[in-house]
């Protein structure tokens, strides 16, 4: 929401240069998918990473023997229940604040006004 409130003037812009609501809308959405996509890749890249520094300085001088914060990365549950609600939270937390905001006269987009 905060991203959409910022390119509001940016919306409007390309509105009055002839772009309509629903490119203008899917600009928007695309980007917030591709930020969603990027973070989650980025993040399930880096947790092995780090779980594995973890393990290193942590349970290297265990006394009862291998002990890990992470086994292993069930990527199942991740292509089935992560990336799809970090989907659908990208659409329900992007999708909405940009669709109001298409809608709006660009007139108040590009004058900063009628929130």
């Amino acid at each position: 929401m905060a991203n959409t409130n910022v390119q509001t003037r940016e919306i409007g812009l390309k509105r009055a240069l002839g772009a309509s609501k629903r490119t203008s809308f899917l600009f928007i959405l695309v980007e917030n998918l591709l930020l969603v996509i990027t973070g989650t890749v980025l993040g399930i890249l880096l947790t092995v990473p780090v779980c594995r520094g973890i393990d290193w300085i942590v349970f290297s001088n265990s006394i009862e023997g291998q002990m890990m914060l992470l086994p292993r990365l069930n990527w199942t549950i991740i292509f089935i229940s992560v990336l799809p609600l970090a989907l659908l939270f990208s659409f329900l937390s992007g999708g909405i604040p940009a669709y109001l905001t298409v809608k709006r006269p660009i007139i108040d987009m590009l004058k900063g006004g009628m929130k």
